[in-house]
């Protein structure tokens, strides 16, 4: 017996053809190799060894990177005068021990006696000892005797001075000699003329005139002798240094005998315009005075000079 076939069932057939391609075709995809998903592990274990090769790597040599960056910041290199030296501007990381004989074991500041100071007189007194200012004193004396002797009347001379100007001096007068000295260098006055600092129009030094009178002034400063004049002309026969040898020894000596110099000391030169009479003057055309005496010093950073000499 026939039977009629409705539409309806071919759309069903044919959708569950469709349905059984598509099943088909994705199991053929899971069991063939060749389109088998890529999965990509992440494996966070190591071995012994692994360890022992990779944690070098990541302990040691960052530090040793960073050590060196921060060594190196900010460091910069002059080349020295003789065009082969190289200087840094700091100190370069050590490395190696320091040598026994770079090692500094006194400690810096005044020493023996001169810890004992309380005033600024009193550290004066150890530089220019007591015994310094005396042989100033004698020998000024000497000096201005001798000039004295030498005066024919009791005119005036070529310098304004009379006999009575010619009076000894004393270890007081010295004293504030010295101390007027410094005031005027503190003031700045080192060119400046004597008469201006014993004006009364307000202008002056008024602690000069409670102390000089300015004649008098003008005789301590050009009698003022640091060795004994009767003798000068032998000892110079062997010293160019012969009219300040013995305050320059003396000095050096307390200079050393009272204070340490610390880790930061500089040796240097420098030159002290003169031209007056001196048989070793130095002309040095680069240096804006040209004329003058050389010195050698050495001081630290407390500009405290401990070794200077005239050559």
């Amino acid at each position: 017996m026939a039977r009629f076939i409705d539409p309806k069932d071919f759309d069903r057939v044919l959708n569950e053809l469709e349905s059984e391609e598509e099943r088909g075709e994705q199991n053929d995809f899971e069991d063939d190799i060749d389109f088998e998903a890529e999965v990509i592990e992440h494996d966070r274990h190591n071995s012994e060894s692994e360890n022992d090769l990779e944690e070098p790597m990541e302990v040691d040599e960052a530090p040793v990177m960073r050590e060196e960056e921060e060594n190196l910041e900010g460091l910069r290199f002059f080349i020295g005068k003789n065009g082969d030296t190289l200087w840094a501007n700091r100190p370069l990381h050590q490395t190696t021990k320091t040598k026994a004989v770079n090692i500094i074991k006194t400690i810096p500041g005044p020493k023996g006696e001169a810890r004992k100071c309380k005033s600024r007189s009193e550290c004066f007194l150890k530089i220019i000892s007591e015994s310094m200012i005396q042989k100033i004193v004698e020998y000024t004396n000497i000096f201005i005797s001798k000039q004295k002797d030498e005066r024919k009347n009791d005119s005036v001379d070529e310098d304004g001075f009379r006999d009575r100007d010619y009076r000894p001096t004393t270890r007081e007068e010295v004293l504030a000699l010295f101390g007027a000295l410094f005031l005027i260098a503190v003031k700045r006055g080192n060119r400046s003329d004597v008469s201006e600092f014993f004006t009364t129009n307000g202008t002056g030094l008024t602690i000069l005139r409670a102390n000089f009178s300015e004649r008098r002034f003008r005789m301590l400063l050009r009698s003022l002798r640091f060795d004994d004049i009767t003798t000068r002309v032998e000892r110079s026969l062997q010293d160019k240094l012969a009219p300040i040898r013995e305050f320059h020894a003396s000095f050096i000596e307390n200079c050393q005998s009272a204070y340490n110099v610390g880790e930061c000391i500089t040796i240097d030169e420098m030159l002290v315009a003169f031209r007056g009479r001196c048989s070793f003057i130095q002309y040095m055309p680069q240096k804006p005075a040209k004329y003058g005496l050389k010195i050698y010093a050495s001081c630290d950073s407390q500009t405290f000079y401990t070794n200077n000499m005239l050559i």
